[in-house]
């Protein structure tokens, strides 16, 4: 099969660091959303860790970007619980469609099937 790889796991982040800004004006950043701060709090972890437990649940290779010690250890910290299933539904359910790191925008070029 198909490998599935999340790549910019935290949505905006790393492209902010870019200078690059999101398009939408109902666009809310992934680690300072309601929702997952909900969820994060319950379960004692930060947002990065319910993001990464997310992503993980859902059988997806992950690859989270920092140079922060801290926050490396916090992301292999994310085996000790799990979501439920309804929480996996409020995550799921901030789904967008929002592309962040389209190289398309960068250089003006339509890369994606119509």
């Amino acid at each position: 099969g198909i490998a599935i790889t999340a790549y910019s796991s935290f949505g905006d982040a790393s492209y902010q660091e870019l200078g690059f800004k999101a398009d939408s004006p109902s666009f809310k950043p992934l680690l300072k959303h309601d929702v997952i701060a909900e969820i994060a709090k319950a379960h004692e972890k930060s947002p990065a860790q319910v993001l990464l437990r997310w992503a993980v649940e859902r059988g997806c290779a992950v690859i989270p970007k920092s140079s922060n010690v801290d926050r490396l250890r916090q992301n292999l910290d994310i085996f000790g619980f799990s979501l439920s299933d309804d929480e996996v539904v409020r995550i799921n359910d901030l789904d967008k469609n929002f592309i962040l790191n389209d190289p398309a925008k960068w250089i003006n070029i339509s890369i994606w099937a119509n």
